[in-house]
């Protein structure tokens, strides 16, 4: 019982740190846990969170004043208000000081009072749940000089109107028609003070346009710098023509279907690339017209395979393909259509289906090989291509995860790399395959190898380089004994 009373003063202590510490605010707060915000959380935000990051507020549904104002002064990038709905405009004026972006993705409506609260703020105003918005609303925002971006899927006229004084750029994702010439020369002239004269405009939402949007939508000066992404699904050639004259980079990401005129009006200026993602399929015309333009990079990243005569097609002139889902080559003259290009061949490593006369072509070149060695081929059954590859120097070594089978002299020109050397794609192998890879001076990986027969496991018995055979499952004592006494094989520990 003696110990009774400096127990007791001890709950006392501790009894009164916690009532001490739960008095004020806890020691650190969660920004993303507040639900509702006061005036000291905000000073404790601001003085916890460090400037290098931005400020989540995740659950406040609304937000006073005097705690916007304190928010106002954390020099982050950002200040995210994820779950915010309605904003007074003494708080918008109150944020609007912060130097960083201001982001109310939940925020559903802005008067033309809240319009003018935020229009004194200098960085990016995301606004992607505003929908709709009054003339008077987009006249209050003229005076931002940042970005601003809206969900805004139709605009009338008077507000389009109004949206088009907007000092800085304006990002309109959800919008899906253009009717407004000052909008569309809005969106053209924005930037244009940048001493880099960049242009960055997306409109990918956008399913139409007019040869006259087309023509406004246009930057007034040189185009190098000038990039669009158009979400419209036809493509008129006087609009491609109106396009590819002003614009240096356009991203056509909805578009699927190609004329061959619009594919012409596309090749009459110098542009630095056009982008057509949707693109999967094209006539023999579309890839005839196609392989003229003159630009740097021709990319159709969606397209994966089209028929012998389509890909002459695009081999009847030097465009600069740029292909990285393709998964077949098929004809001499596409293979060699592609090796003029000087930008990266990565779709070689998508590439699945490669024919002995277009291997035959690769086999002969220098230029392809910095960029892409086959690794997605299921079917190799090209000698040469197999020792031109095996010759290359590659520090990351040759992968064929997908290869299920190779002949013996396949095997026996691939055993000549230096290198890790991945074919665990494989699944069976003959006994002259077995003999070749057993060759090899690098590590070989064989993983997908289930079953020897005892002359191919006597044959990798010899191996001088290492050999993972992580899946072996089924071969014969005496064969086990044979590639266990070597120890540059590895088989399973379980297997007896």
């Amino acid at each position: 019982m003696r110990h009774v009373p400096f127990i007791l003063c001890l709950a006392v202590l501790v009894g009164a740190a916690v009532v001490s510490a739960t008095a004020g605010q806890p020691a650190n707060i969660a920004p993303g846990r507040i639900e509702s915000l006061t005036v000291e959380q905000a000073e404790q935000i601001v003085t916890k969170e460090s400037p290098a990051r931005g400020i989540y507020l995740n659950k406040i549904t609304e937000l006073p004043a005097a705690a916007a104002a304190v928010l106002a002064r954390h020099g982050g990038p950002i200040i995210n208000l994820s779950a915010l709905e309605r904003l007074s405009p003494e708080a918008a004026a109150a944020l609007a000081p912060h130097n960083g972006d201001l982001q109310f993705p939940k925020l559903t409506e802005l008067s033309a009072d809240v319009a003018r609260g935020l229009a004194s703020h200098k960085g990016q105003l995301t606004l992607s749940a505003v929908t709709t918005l009054t003339p008077d609303a987009a006249a209050a925002l003229a005076p931002h000089t940042g970005m601003i971006k809206l969900g805004c899927v139709e605009l009338p006229a008077d507000v389009a109107r109004a949206l088009a004084e907007h000092a800085g750029p304006i990002h309109l994702p959800a919008l899906t028609s253009l009717s407004s010439l000052p909008l569309a020369r809005k969106f053209g002239r924005q930037g244009q003070d940048k001493p880099d004269g960049f242009l960055f405009v997306r409109i990918e939402s956008l399913k139409s346009l007019s040869k006259e949007m087309a023509e406004a939508l246009g930057p007034p000066t040189a185009k190098k710098n000038h990039w669009l992404v158009i979400g419209i699904e036809t493509l008129p050639d006087d609009v491609a023509d109106a396009l590819a004259r002003t614009w240096g980079i356009v991203a056509f990401a909805r578009l699927s279907n190609l004329t061959a005129e619009a594919a012409t009006a596309l090749g009459k200026y110098r542009m630095g690339q056009i982008i057509l993602p949707e693109v999967k399929a094209m006539p023999v015309e579309v890839a005839a017209a196609l392989s003229k333009v003159n630009t740097h990079i021709l990319a159709l990243n969606g397209l994966e395979e089209v028929p012998p005569e389509v890909e002459r097609a695009m081999a009847s002139k030097s465009a600069p393909w740029q292909l990285w889902s393709l998964k077949k080559i098929a004809t001499p003259e596409f293979a060699a259509a592609l090796l003029q290009r000087s930008n990266p061949h990565q779709e070689l490593d998508t590439v699945t289906t490669l024919s002995d006369e277009a291997a035959a072509v690769f086999a002969k070149s220098d230029t392809w090989n910095r960029h892409g060695f086959f690794s997605g081929l299921t079917s190799l059954t090209s000698v040469p291509l197999a020792e031109k590859l095996a010759s290359v120097e590659n520090v990351r070594g040759l992968r064929f995860p997908k290869l299920t089978t190779v002949s013996d002299n396949v095997a026996r020109a691939l055993a000549r790399q230096k290198g890790k050397l991945d074919l665990s794609g494989l699944t069976s192998l003959s006994t002259g395959a077995a003999a070749a890879l057993a060759g090899h001076e690098g590590e070989l990986g064989l993983g997908g190898i289930k079953e020897l027969s005892a002359d191919a496991a006597a044959a990798l018995a010899k191996a001088t380089g290492s050999i993972a055979l992580g899946s072996l499952a089924a071969v014969s004592p005496t064969s086990l004994a044979a590639l266990k006494a070597n120890p540059k094989i590895s088989v399973p520990a379980t297997l007896k």
